[in-house]
């Protein structure tokens, strides 16, 4: 979740199959995220050595392309399962405020702050709404990133407002 900035959701929903390896070896994850919409995110470093150790451990390195990534009693992981986990292990850390969607916020605060385009965060994240992303941005130039979607607004509202039939509207 840290790392790709996936919902609970979208971490449930993975199968085997959802890392691929794209034409330089490289592997990466298909996520499908609300609506059905798919975006293809890189596998890191830390997470293609975390999986390879859970799969190893649970004796499933040879598991098939439509079986879930992550189980719990031989079944898909439930969303209220990897909340409990998360929340256990935070308590645990001394860390109570934490819970999973944390982890999503984490990443896109960290991209953000880090220099990324708002706009490649919003298409890590899912996000359809460009407005959702910003609420994520905490970092000082995030009165830039706001102008860039007071623009984005204002041309949707002229755009609007050049419409024959607003236009009309406002005549009757």
């Amino acid at each position: 979740m840290l790392y790709n900035g996936l919902r609970r959701s979208e971490v449930v929903s993975l199968n085997i199959g959802s890392i691929f390896p794209n034409e330089n070896g490289e592997l990466l994850l298909k996520v499908i995220g609300k609506g059905g919409k798919e975006r293809i995110r890189p596998l890191y470093k830390d997470t293609k050595i975390i999986l390879y150790k859970y799969l190893k451990m649970e004796n499933r390195l040879d598991a098939k392309e439509n079986e879930p990534l992550i189980v719990c009693c031989g079944k898909r992981i439930s969303d209220s399962a990897v909340y409990k986990i998360v929340k256990r292990t935070c308590k645990k850390l001394g860390r109570e405020d934490i819970h999973p969607h944390s982890f999503r916020a984490k990443f896109a605060s960290m991209a953000l702050e880090s220099g990324a385009p708002i706009t490649s965060v919003q298409e890590d994240m899912g996000h359809s709404s460009i407005e959702t992303t910003a609420i994520y941005d905490k970092s000082k130039k995030s009165f830039e990133r706001l102008s860039v979607i007071r623009i984005n607004l204002i041309t949707s509202v002229s755009d609007i407002v050049e419409r024959e039939d607003f236009k009309n509207g406002l005549q009757k």
